[in-house]
Order: C-alpha cells, then sequence, then structure tokens
C-alpha cells in the first residue's frame, strides 16, 4: 500500500481568508508571453516585407491589418480587470465594452474554462441576472492567473452570501 496524497486540514477563520476584490489580467504570464511572440514575429514579418519589397502590395495590406489586430488583441488582454465594490461587479478593459453588474441582481455566477489558448486556459465568466433571460457572459482573456481568478471568484460568492 503506497500513499499517494495527504494534507492536514486545518479550519480557517474569517479574518484568515483574504478577501481579493480586484484582480488584472498579467502581461507576465506564458498566454501572454505567447501572444507577445507570436505580435512581434507578425510584425518584423511586416517590417521586412517593407524594407525589403518581396510582398505584393495586397499581402503587404493583409500582414499590416494583422498586425494591428494582434497588437490590439495583445492590449486588450493585459488590460482585463475585474473590480469588486460593495454594490458591484466592474469588468474593464481598453478595448471591450465596460461591464458593471449589481451585486444585488445576481443570481447565480459560474467560471467555465474554454481551454482554446495554447497554455491551455481561457475563461468565461456567466453571472445570472434578475429580469434577463440569458446569463451576461464575460470573455476573459488567456493572460490571467487560475490561482488568483479563483480567489476572486470565492471573493465574489462571499459577498452575495452578505447581501440582505
Amino acid at each position: 500500500m503506497e500513499v499517494i496524497a495527504q494534507m492536514k486540514v486545518e479550519k480557517t477563520t474569517e479574518s484568515q481568508i483574504e478577501e481579493l476584490t480586484e484582480i488584472q489580467a498579467e502581461a507576465l504570464s506564458a498566454p501572454g508571453a505567447i501572444i507577445l511572440g507570436a505580435t512581434i514575429l507578425i510584425t518584423l514579418i511586416l517590417v521586412f516585407s517593407l524594407l525589403f519589397p518581396s510582398l505584393e502590395g495586397m499581402q503587404t495590406l493583409i500582414v499590416g491589418i494583422l498586425v494591428m489586430i494582434c497588437w490590439g488583441y495583445l492590449l486588450n488582454s493585459f488590460t482585463e480587470k475585474l473590480k469588486l465594490t460593495d454594490q458591484s461587479l466592474e469588468f474593464t478593459a481598453i478595448l471591450s465594452r465596460h461591464q458593471d453588474i449589481q451585486l444585488n441582481e445576481v443570481m447565480s455566477f459560474k467560471l467555465v474554462d474554454l481551454g482554446l489558448s495554447l497554455s491551455g486556459d481561457r475563461y468565461a465568466f456567466e453571472i445570472s441576472v434578475i429580469g434577463k433571460n440569458k446569463p451576461i457572459t464575460i470573455s476573459l482573456g488567456p493572460c490571467w492567473d487560475k490561482i488568483k481568478l479563483s480567489a476572486f471568484m470565492n471573493t465574489f460568492g462571499q459577498k452575495l452570501e452578505k447581501l440582505d
């Protein structure tokens, strides 16, 4: 017989649990590095195609548009932020629509790992709200730290339970 896993369970008091009320996507994450590397590579292709004209005009235009899209996606992914106040949950990103959801209207929530990025983590945050037939879905980019995101969801759940 072999013990595979063992853990001592210690009960935590409410004062030991750190409330995480504001988190932001991290630029220095594995997915962030992959996106940055791909963006720099495509940018270098554009620069070299302009310095040494080997691509036709339309091909250069397509690569230029692709470079702008990549830099926009990268900027948006790095600037995503979730903030929890006493009254609401706010989602902001520089190129995304601002979401402000009142806590007293939230019926339920779930965080879904879509597993679509190269690192395997991409999340959809679904919040069911009173008066809406389908949940509000906030698509989170690939640059989130799973541990911090889980801690934030724990704090979000605790805030919802404390509402009267």
